[in-house]
């Protein structure tokens, strides 16, 4: 705050009291005495009047200073004088310490969506998958019914007397055919062996190369020979024997039952066998598939003629296991729904029963001539 000059100097204090009386002036000459009375002595006689002041006397010394005065009021500030002429810029001063972080401004609302960038370099066209496995061939459909006879033609022109072409030999071939000369009339036919066709010039025979059609039909993979092909299957699987395009898993335990040591479990599985641990096998399991076998000598006799090793037997009870638990979860399943259908239709043996009664009362309300149609509160009440 900048201090304004200071006020107008206030006017002087009131003067001091009065000082003090001078001394009285020296006594006048005394009159001359009177006679002596012999009287008594008379009252004393009045004073006489005052004689005339004497001058003035001296004036006495100054008296004391009078005490202060009190101090005037303020007064006005006087007006502002003009600002003076800017001071140098004074030496900047040490950093402050920095002050605490403000608290985080509410989120700004989200910016515009910005442009769609350039489309990127298509990538590399990926290698072609392996080829799927072809499926087993559907049976041949059973041949149509045969048509009505037609009409006889009108019979032709005389003709005349065919060539057989296939009876001369060109290249030491009938008429000059690869494989089989078929003679028509008027000309002839050059045919080639099944795995063969014709080639451009109608006389070759060049293989056909079944396994670049279809795989084949084979569901493994298939190899081109001269006029055929052959299917064979991977490692786990044979042939089917059948059609001969088809694999079939192979049973690894049943084929070789030392696949596996004795105190293993032999387990074939999709195109392989995995082998367990005896120890893991639940002993009264073991046992009951034992009487099972003394019980089915037939059966008992055909697992050990598949093996006569202890592998055969354990899986020969993991597949009686799950027979038994597929066998009750179908029991199971099987009341359940007997369940459902004996509560159908009792709910619908009610409802009908419901039904009958409703029209009763209908019919009942129309004879006695008050009928009337039930509201929604009192059908429902």
């Amino acid at each position: 705050m900048v201090q304004g000059p200071p006020g107008v100097r206030g006017p002087p204090g009131a003067d001091g009291t009065e000082g003090p009386h001078g001394n009285n002036g020296s006594t006048g000459l005394p009159g001359p005495p009177g006679p002596t009375g012999t009287g008594q002595k008379g009252a004393q006689g009045f004073n006489g009047t005052a004689g005339p002041n004497g001058p003035p006397g001296v004036a006495g010394p100054a008296g004391g200073s009078g005490t202060t005065g009190m101090n005037g009021t303020m007064g006005p500030n006087g007006v502002q004088g003009s600002q003076g002429p800017q001071g140098p810029q004074g030496n900047t001063g040490p950093n402050g310490t920095t002050g605490a972080n403000g608290n985080s401004g509410p989120t700004g609302p989200p910016g515009a969506t910005g442009p769609i960038g350039p489309a990127g370099p298509s990538g590399p066209v990926g290698k072609n998958g392996d080829l799927g496995i072809q499926g087993i061939k559907g049976q041949n459909g059973s041949l149509g019914l045969s048509g009505p006879k037609g009409d006889i033609g009108p019979q032709g022109p005389p003709g005349s007397d065919d060539v057989d072409e296939c009876s001369s030999s060109i290249n030491s071939k009938p008429g000059g055919c690869e494989h089989t000369c078929k003679n028509t009339f008027g000309s002839y036919n050059c045919l080639c062996n099944s795995g063969y066709e014709l080639a451009a010039d109608h006389r070759a025979c060049n293989d056909i190369d079944e396994c670049q059609k279809n795989n084949g039909g084979c569901e493994g993979s298939c190899q081109n020979s001269i006029g055929s092909y052959t299917c064979s299957c991977g490692s786990g699987y044979t042939l089917n024997p059948k059609d001969k395009h088809s694999c079939q898993d192979a049973n690894e335990c049943s084929s070789n039952p030392s696949q596996c040591p004795s105190s293993q479990v032999c387990i074939n599985t999709d195109g392989a066998h995995v082998c367990i641990d005896f120890s893991v096998v639940n002993t009264s399991v073991v046992q009951w598939v034992d009487r099972y076998i003394q019980n089915n000598p037939q059966t008992g006799a055909q697992t050990r003629a598949s093996s006569s090793s202890t592998s055969s037997a354990d899986m020969q009870l993991l597949t009686d296991t799950m027979m038994i638990v597929l066998i009750v979860w179908l029991i199971a399943l099987t009341l359940i729904l007997l369940i459902l259908i004996v509560c159908l239709m009792y709910r619908r043996q009610q409802s009908r029963e419901s039904d009958k009664l409703r029209k009763a009362y209908y019919a009942d309300g129309m004879r006695r001539g008050d009928f009337q149609f039930p509201t929604v509160s009192s059908r429902y009440a």
